[in-house]
């Protein structure tokens, strides 16, 4: 039952008189925008201002007790708004402002982190595509000179570019395959490319894939066996001009490559003979040390025999 408009604070004090007439009067001190009269069953309650701006509530012509016990219930939830409002207030307060001040707090950390992880970006990309780099440091950071990475810019540009979105400019291509290399030339963690690069881990994490499946996307135009019997002819020559081995078209081997963590459960296919998780790789090169084949797919408790005999060197052989 309201009197007022909501805005406007309600009674800060309240009384009961009885006239000489008769009416029980209820007087409530405080700014109400209009007097109303609340009609009953029994009769009629109403609500008068004065000069001062205090309202009276009348119950008029009060004739059984039913009437007079709403004017008292009346009288009762007046008394106890005040209260309610300063409880309301002091909860809101309590339950609110720390909740706001820990949010100013991590808005205000937030920014500093990402004001500090974009200065990093910036650096460490003037510092890597500056001419003031000289090639030895170059390789040091990504392990391959300036014209290969040139090379590898032309070859996978078009696979992992990506495109100015509403949600800002993605990362150029020379970032991108920067961040791979470095990557896979110091074999260190997402947190560590996100401290030293200034990303984000989820971006690394996406650059990693992306770029990754660009390299595989032209493998088969740059790594294969050749299976011309002109082409093996000149491997065998060249291996017996250089070492003195006739007939050798390639060197072999093979190496477990350590699984540090397995995103799928432990299972035993991944544990070799010697005794950690790993992936069981051949590969063939040529004499002047270039990939003619590699194969990777097999968990490490496969042995060697099987590999080989399911790589591509191994089905020419048989």
């Amino acid at each position: 039952m309201s009197f007022g408009s909501s805005d406007q604070p309600l009674a800060t004090s309240f009384f009961g008189s009885r006239t000489s007439s008769g009416p029980l009067t209820t007087s409530v001190s405080g700014g109400f925008s209009s007097a109303r009269e609340i009609a009953t069953t029994e009769g009629s309650l109403a609500a008068t201002r004065d000069i001062d701006g205090a309202m009276s509530i009348q119950l008029l012509q009060p004739r059984n007790r039913k009437q007079r016990l709403v004017l008292l219930l009346l009288q009762e939830k007046l008394l106890l708004l005040p209260e309610k409002r300063a409880s309301c207030r002091s909860q809101f307060i309590t339950a609110v402002v720390p909740i706001l001040l820990t949010a100013a707090a991590d808005a205000s950390s937030w920014c500093s982190s990402d004001r500090q992880k974009i200065r990093r970006c910036i650096e460490w990309r003037s510092f890597v595509f500056t001419s003031s780099m000289d090639g030895g440091e170059f390789r040091n950071y990504f392990r391959v000179t300036r014209t290969a990475f040139a090379t590898l810019l032309i070859k996978l540009g078009p696979a992992i570019e990506k495109k100015t979105t509403y949600f800002g400019k993605p990362l150029s291509v020379e970032v991108r395959l920067a961040v791979f290399l470095y990557f896979a030339g110091h074999g260190c963690s997402l947190n560590m490319l996100r401290s030293q690069l200034g990303i984000g881990k989820s971006t690394a994490s996406g650059i990693l894939r992306e770029v990754s499946k660009g390299i595989v996307g032209l493998m088969k135009s740059y790594i294969s066996f050749p299976t011309q019997r002109v082409e093996l002819l000149k491997l065998s020559m060249e291996f017996e001009d250089g070492y003195g081995i006739p007939g050798c078209v390639g060197a072999l081997d093979g190496c477990q490559i350590p699984i540090v963590q397995l995103s799928a459960p432990k299972s035993e296919k991944f544990y070799n003979r010697k005794g950690f998780d790993s992936l069981n790789m051949s590969a063939v090169v040529d004499r002047s040390r270039r990939f003619l084949d590699v194969d990777v797919r097999w968990p490490g408790s496969v042995g060697d025999n099987r590999v080989f005999s399911n790589s591509a060197v191994g089905r020419l052989h048989g």
